[in-house]
């Protein structure tokens, strides 16, 4: 595994520099910081900041939930998969394990 293992959390304030820029911070509860959401002194309160640090604290969950769909691949149906998932699965878990 080439990330730091999960999960991840969403801080309940925002970080900030000595330059005065903050964002949302995401954690990990073993080695502190992961990511940072960066946003202007100006532009603190934009609703995506929040947003995109939720989306990076479920990444880990996400990678895990598409490896384990992947693996009970096997065991559908010609019939009851839609075409080209299994595909587009192995693309998208490539990509999150930088394997591309």
């Amino acid at each position: 595994m080439s990330h730091t293992p999960g999960p991840w959390y969403v801080a309940t304030k925002q970080d900030c520099d000595e330059e005065g820029h903050c964002g949302e911070s995401v954690y990990d509860r073993g080695s502190g910081v992961l990511a940072v959401i960066d946003g202007e002194p100006e532009t603190i309160a934009t609703p995506w900041l929040e947003a995109d640090a939720h989306l990076i604290a479920a990444a880990t969950d996400m990678l895990a939930m598409l490896e384990e769909l992947r693996e009970c691949a096997y065991c559908w149906c010609d019939y009851e998969v839609p075409l080209g998932i299994v595909e587009r699965l192995d693309e998208v878990i490539r990509k999150a394990r930088d394997e591309e």
